[in-house]
C-alpha cells in the first residue's frame, strides 16, 4: 500500500514538473545572429607631464550574438511583455593616434521588452512584429591591447526591433538597433567631454519558432 502511495505521488510530481516545463518552454524564445557596433568610449590617462586627463576614443567592430527572452506576461496572442538577455562576443578595434591598438569586447544587454505581432508569442498569426526594450548593458572591453582602457561599464540602453518572416523560408528574422549611453567619466580632468555612446545594429534568427 505504501509503495502504491509513493508511486502515485512520484507520478503526480513528474506530471506537474512536465506541465511546468511545457508552460516555461511556451514562453521562452531563443535567437542567434550577429552585430556591428560603433562606439565612443570614455577613458582617463596620465600625460607626459604627469597630469591626469580624460578623453574619448573610437571603437568599431562586429560580433556574434546569442539572445534569450522569457515572456513575463502575454496579453492575448499578439502582444507580450518579456525580459531578455543577450551575450555579444565582439571583435572591436580601437583606434586613436595617441593610444596603442586595442580590440575585443564582451557585452550583456538586458532589457524589459514590449512585443507586438510576429515573435511576441508562439500563438500569433501576424507576419510582422515590433519590439521595444529598455534596460542596461554591462560591457567589458577592450579584452586585448591597451589595458588602461579596460573597464566594466554599465550603460542605460534602449532597443528597437523589427521582425518578419524570411523570404522563401519558415524562419523569423529580427533586425534591431540599440543605443547605449556610457558613463561620462571625470570631465573635470579636461579633454574631450562629448557624449560617450555605443550604437549597435544587428540581425538575429529565432530558433525553433
Amino acid at each position: 500500500m505504501k509503495k502504491s502511495i509513493v508511486a502515485f505521488f512520484v507520478m503526480c510530481s513528474f506530471a506537474c514538473l512536465q506541465n511546468l516545463n511545457a508552460q516555461a518552454s511556451s514562453k521562452l524564445f531563443q535567437s542567434v545572429g550577429y552585430t556591428t557596433q560603433v562606439q565612443k568610449v570614455p577613458f582617463e590617462g596620465v600625460g607626459f607631464s604627469g597630469n591626469s586627463f580624460s578623453g574619448r576614443t573610437w571603437f568599431v567592430g562586429a560580433g556574434f550574438l546569442y539572445n534569450l527572452r522569457f515572456n513575463i506576461t502575454e496579453m492575448g496572442d499578439n502582444s507580450s511583455i518579456g525580459l531578455s538577455s543577450g551575450l555579444v562576443v565582439a571583435l572591436d578595434y580601437g583606434f586613436d593616434e595617441d593610444l596603442e591598438t586595442s580590440y575585443g569586447g564582451l557585452y550583456l544587454p538586458i532589457h524589459l521588452n514590449y512585443n507586438v505581432g510576429a515573435g511576441s508569442t508562439y500563438d500569433t498569426d501576424k507576419d510582422f512584429g515590433v519590439g521595444l526594450g529598455v534596460g542596461l548593458t554591462p560591457s567589458y572591453m577592450p579584452l586585448f591591447g591597451n589595458t588602461a582602457l579596460r573597464e566594466l561599464r554599465l550603460s542605460p540602453s534602449v532597443k528597437l526591433s523589427l521582425r518578419f518572416w524570411a523570404a522563401g523560408s519558415n524562419a523569423l528574422n529580427e533586425y534591431f538597433i540599440r543605443f547605449d549611453k556610457y558613463p561620462s567619466g571625470n570631465t573635470e580632468l579636461g579633454g574631450d567631454t562629448s557624449l560617450p555612446f555605443m550604437i549597435t545594429l544587428g540581425k538575429t534568427r529565432y530558433i525553433g519558432y
